[in-house]
């Protein structure tokens, strides 16, 4: 799409191969996008996903909004469409680190489709935030649900266990506070 504001678009795929150039000149063990590949339209993984099919390294690759921004019958493809398993988060032990992969658009009023009961709660969920005049409560952020905060408190605590220092990848951040932080961000941070 052309250019907007900040964002230029059209220098997207440019930048991206340039990339993949700079890490396949570097010894890595892998790589992590941190979503938002795309912006919008499902045809744009195709373009996309060009330069990184040249990278020689692993990449692990997390969910952002835009990724969602495509028609409700493919919001439950886009996963798939990034290589990933049925696992929208996950965790992988590197040497003496955990490395975790959080899904902030778990709970979210975009990554499901219309009428779904995710998509409901969803609504509701950021209804209940607006009025509580949270800051990042925005059509444009997700939360992590009940199941996967659960599983994110186990798995470090594991990490803990066995000794292991613990790396959190996510999406929307979680401090400081602002406009784009998950929705709940507090509990991710008590969780830490």
């Amino acid at each position: 799409v052309d250019d907007k504001g900040t964002r230029f678009y059209r220098k997207s795929l440019t930048k991206l191969a340039d990339a993949v150039e700079h890490f396949n000149g570097r010894s890595l063990e892998f790589c992590a996008h941190l979503g938002d590949l795309i912006d919008r339209e499902w045809r744009s993984f195709d373009e996309i996903m060009q330069p990184l099919a040249r990278s020689r390294h692993r990449w692990h690759h997390l969910l952002g909004n835009h990724h969602f921004d495509v028609l409700d019958a493919l919001k439950v493809k886009v996963p798939g469409r990034l290589g990933l398993a049925a696992e929208r988060y996950r965790s992988f032990d590197h040497r003496d680190f955990r490395f975790v992969i959080l899904d902030t658009n778990d709970v979210s009023t975009y990554a499901h489709a219309g009428g779904t009961a995710e998509r409901g709660a969803a609504e509701a969920e950021l209804q209940r935030l607006t009025a509580a005049k949270l800051r990042q409560a925005k059509p444009w952020n997700g939360g992590i649900g009940a199941a996967q905060l659960a599983w994110f408190e186990h798995t470090c605590a594991e990490a803990r266990a066995g000794k292991r220092k613990v790396i959190v990848f996510a999406h929307h951040p979680v401090a400081p506070d602002n406009d784009h932080n998950v929705w709940n961000a507090a509990a991710v941070l008590a969780a830490i």
